[in-house]
């Protein structure tokens, strides 16, 4: 909701939305043509204020979602995670084989206190979860943490 909120706000510096017309709503969608998540995210805010809200879907129907090609992710191997980790001080190589073995969040990670942390099960309780645990899957993370909690 309040996604389609800042899309009417952002309509209203660029014309009254009451009043608005055909061309007007392309002219305002013309801004994000070079930007199709933008444009998506726009698009998508108008079509269920005209179409669902006012019930005025004369005004969006004409306008289509565009196509949004996917960028492939890169998943490191083990081996290029190794040559990274071999860069890294003791403190920030812990950080980063926590979040490379568990696939936790950021903010995860970075509040967890050592009572959090139990290497024989190879997992982690977050202090804010809600009793649930994350596991760690790497033999190199338990051997390098125990040194590191250890030293």
């Amino acid at each position: 909701m309040d996604n389609h909120l800042s899309v009417l706000n952002s309509l209203m510096e660029f014309c009254d939305p009451l009043e608005v017309t055909k061309d007007q709503l392309r002219d305002y969608l013309g801004q994000f043509l070079d930007q199709p998540k933008t444009y998506a995210y726009h698009l998508c805010g108008l079509k269920r204020f005209y179409r669902d809200f006012l019930g005025c879907p004369d005004l969006v129907d004409s306008f289509k979602f565009p196509s949004i090609i996917p960028r492939p992710k890169f998943i490191p191997s083990k081996t290029e995670l190794r040559e990274c980790a071999s860069w890294l001080d003791q403190k920030d190589l812990a950080l980063f084989l926590t979040l490379a073995s568990s696939g936790a969040r950021r903010s995860e990670v970075l509040t967890l206190a050592v009572k959090d942390v139990d290497l024989d099960r190879r997992m982690f309780t977050p202090s804010d979860s809600q009793g649930f645990s994350i596991c760690m899957d790497d033999d190199l993370f338990r051997t390098k943490m125990k040194k590191l909690v250890l030293s």
